[in-house]
């Protein structure tokens, strides 16, 4: 995928021989490629039970960093990895690190919902992330600054929870037999 700025091109590789993907980064001007984001789960069976079943939906057999996201209209990447929602303010070498904006394991949240974050979506101005978690839609404010948790979830629907529902997800026949996701 192209920066919005059109500076980079973004994609996930790595090694051949290995399953386990890398967000790199090819510098358009220099001709440059590098590795901006990698390591996470080696190992399908630490998943949960729901994100084996939405990878296995979607096709997605490789682990480590398995989708990105760019804002479109902003310099800012999501990416889902190790249960957790990280964001990039850019690829360049001189961009900040990647934060951890926002982890379900934290106790904090305890009130909010549990388990696996599922469908991340981050907004076009890059400033706000919506996911599934704990079978309801919930959303949370990317900061401004470079602090990693900084972010707090507020759940935006109701009902599903406990209901055998889902909100926010297509159901299982439009995932698998249409493609919808």
């Amino acid at each position: 995928a192209f920066s919005p700025d059109g500076r980079h091109v973004t994609y996930l590789g790595g090694d051949p021989t290995s399953l386990t993907r890398q967000l790199f980064a090819f510098d358009c001007a220099t001709g440059e490629t590098r590795a901006v984001l990698g390591g996470g789960v080696g190992d399908e069976a630490k998943l949960s039970k729901e994100e084996q079943l939405q990878r296995e939906r979607a096709r997605i057999m490789s682990t480590g960093v398995t989708s990105y996201a760019w804002a479109a209209e902003a310099n800012r990447i999501l990416v889902p990895l190790d249960g957790a929602l990280y964001v990039l303010d850019g690829v360049d070498e001189a961009a900040a690190p990647p934060r951890r904006l926002f982890d379900p394991a934290d106790a904090r949240w305890a009130a909010v919902g549990s388990g696996p974050l599922l469908d991340a979506k981050i907004s076009a101005d890059g400033s706000l992330v919506c996911f599934v978690w704990a079978d309801e839609v919930c959303c949370c404010a990317v900061p401004a600054g470079a602090e990693a948790d900084a972010a707090t979830p507020r759940r935006l629907t109701s009902g599903a929870r406990g209901e055998g529902k889902t909100n926010g997800l297509a159901d299982y026949c439009a995932q698998e037999e249409m493609d919808r996701y």
